[in-house]
């Protein structure tokens, strides 16, 4: 899926939201769980993330590397893959271990505007 779009917060507050497992289910109701289970180097990380069960549907679970990149004019990256992830996290009875290739986010700040960005 891909989306872009205005967002009317910076974009380091909106890095810091996705990150702050406290207000994760205010807007990701299907998020049950988001650990960073060890920092693997300069704004890099393991993350494991748990969706909730859904009626009959399984709960999924992903081991990822999470890296953050900041430019020089204030654009954010956010990549997310489990390809390389060096994190031995044995799979979970019952829960269905995701792989996820490559996914990510970019925030980049309006020109004239940096309280505004727009996220793709």
């Amino acid at each position: 899926m891909r989306a872009v779009g205005p967002i009317d917060w910076p974009a380091k507050d909106i890095l810091r939201c996705i990150g702050y497992q406290p207000l994760r289910k205010e807007w990701d109701v299907n998020n049950e769980i988001l650990e960073f289970n060890k920092k693997v180097g300069v704004n890099a990380f393991i993350c494991y993330t748990k969706t909730v069960r859904k009626f009959i549907i399984s709960s999924r679970d992903f081991v990822v590397n999470y890296l953050i990149n900041e430019d020089a004019d204030g654009t954010i990256y956010l990549v997310t893959s489990s390809e390389g992830c060096a994190y031995d996290l044995a799979p979970i009875s019952g829960i269905v271990r995701g792989h996820c290739v490559i996914t990510g986010w970019v925030f980049k700040p309006k020109k004239g505007d940096p309280s505004k960005c727009n996220v793709s």
